[in-house]
């Protein structure tokens, strides 16, 4: 069976299924015996099927429980199958379909698993669907008070938003992620968090925001992500593009998550401007200007040379005298001859 027929096949019964119809709207699978282990659609393990030889209002019996599992198997064979053939497109609603039997059946667990599974299906190709499915599997886990994991898909969430430029909902994603961290008390990850915080602030050239959250959440990293994120807001506030160099260069944020990491790349740095090819500038010998240590320097040389030279002037005057005596000596000592 090709992979078009396999998916023309679960779409079918899923219809078949989800409407309610009765067995005998399944043909064959009603008066046929299955053999073997009872395989269905290619793998898929149905229970109720395996009693298909059953008389009928043993298998009428069955028939609830098989609804709501053949629904949600032939869901997720839809979206497998989908996959294979690139059809990006129809997985979202198939995998909002498929969580919301899991809920009414009562499990949320696999309602989220089912969300994820989609969600990275198609990361690439729609990344916008992809973050409403995290947002979602999000919801789901956090009404079941689990933060680990509602951080966890909030977080893959926020990727996804800075992947598309959304910085400002992005921002609220990540704070809603370290609130789920604070409640799990998972403080390391609350440190990463800071880093990428600080990255998406900045991205939207928003440099007194960014310390401010620097500040508030800075306590949680470690030294190495203190020390680069002082250098990062410090370079800003000063206008030193190698100093923001020097602080996006280190090994933590180089290892972060690839959205993150092309962030960190990709941020403007300070008073930074690209001329044209067209259009450039005629080179402006910069001036020198001293810096407070300098001046200093040159005032002592200037003080230093002008004891020297006073110095001099005072041997000059005293080998004078001395000449004078000398010369006074010479001329009484004729006068006396």
């Amino acid at each position: 069976m090709t992979a078009c027929q396999r998916l023309s096949l679960s779409s079918t019964v899923y219809g078949q299924v989800k409407s309610g119809s009765s067995l005998n709207g399944m043909g064959g699978y009603r008066k046929e015996r299955l053999k073997g282990n009872g395989n269905f659609l290619g793998g898929c393990k149905v229970g109720p099927f395996k009693k298909i030889g059953m008389e009928e209002e043993r298998v009428q019996l069955c028939w609830p429980q098989a609804t709501w599992c053949c629904c949600w198997l032939c869901i997720d064979q839809v979206i497998a199958i989908a996959k294979d053939l690139n059809q990006f497109d129809v997985i979202p609603d198939l995998a909002h379909k498929a969580c919301n039997l899991y809920l009414e059946y009562g499990a949320p667990d696999t309602a989220a698993i089912s969300l994820d599974k989609a969600a990275k299906a198609i990361a690439n190709d729609l990344p916008e669907e992809a973050m409403k499915l995290y947002i979602r599997a999000a919801d789901v886990v956090d009404t079941e008070e689990r933060p680990r994991d509602a951080a966890e898909y909030i977080g893959k969430a926020a990727r996804s938003m800075v992947t598309l430029k959304k910085y400002e909902d992005a921002t609220k994603a990540i704070l809603k992620e370290m609130g789920h961290h604070q409640t799990a008390g998972n403080t390391p990850a609350l440190g990463r968090c800071t880093v990428a915080l600080v990255l998406v602030v900045l991205a939207q050239e928003d440099v007194i925001e960014a310390k401010k959250m620097f500040e508030q959440w800075g306590s949680t990293c470690d030294s190495e992500e203190i020390y680069s994120l002082s250098q990062i807001i410090q370079g800003y506030e000063e206008d030193d593009p190698d100093l923001v160099k020097q602080g996006l260069s280190s090994s933590f944020i180089r290892s972060m998550d690839v959205a993150y990491a092309k962030l960190a790349r990709d941020l403007s740095l300070p008073n930074v401007t690209q001329a044209t090819s067209s259009e450039k500038p005629d080179k402006v010998e910069p001036p020198i200007v001293q810096s407070p240590i300098e001046e200093d320097e040159d005032n002592e040389l200037d003080r230093l040379e002008a004891k020297m030279n006073a110095m001099r002037a005072q041997e000059e005057i005293g080998n004078e005298e001395k000449n004078y005596t000398k010369e006074d000596e010479e001329e009484e000592e004729l006068d006396l001859k």
